[in-house]
């Protein structure tokens, strides 16, 4: 695998998270504020959208970044995905609920993706220190 396929998984891995994450704040946002205190606590709700903008943007934004080549974008990209796998666990013990069965299938989908991301990026980062050097 090439280092620019490695930044092109990537970065279709961040956008598509990242799109998702901020569909899913638009969502809660939006939503009727009735509707949603039938099935979640409103400071649920409010921490969740805040999680989905904090974590959604910034996403976007390495993405962006990856795809027009610049170092820094790389770095934010491991970052957040190192930050999504040691999160993501700890928010599933503080949501276990019937009503939030899909918030759970949503944080277990974070944790694969920000593997991906994080596996191709380093790749992609430190490709010459993983290839072994031999005289062709």
């Amino acid at each position: 695998m090439s280092k620019r396929t490695a930044e092109k998984i990537a970065f279709v891995s961040l956008f598509a998270h990242g799109l998702t994450e901020l569909g899913a704040a638009i969502i809660l946002f939006i939503a009727p504020a009735g509707f949603i205190a039938i099935f979640y606590p409103v400071n649920l709700v409010f921490g969740l959208t805040l999680c989905c903008l904090i974590f959604g943007a910034p996403r976007l934004i390495a993405g962006y970044a990856i795809r027009a080549g610049k170092r820094w974008g790389t770095f934010l990209g491991m970052g957040l995905s190192i930050a999504t796998i040691i999160i993501s666990p700890i928010l599933i013990f503080y949501i276990i609920n019937p009503p939030l069965v899909g918030t759970i299938l949503a944080l277990l989908l974070d944790i694969p993706l920000a593997l991906v991301v994080l596996i191709s990026l380093s790749y992609a980062r430190f490709d010459k220190v993983v290839k072994l050097k031999t005289n062709h």
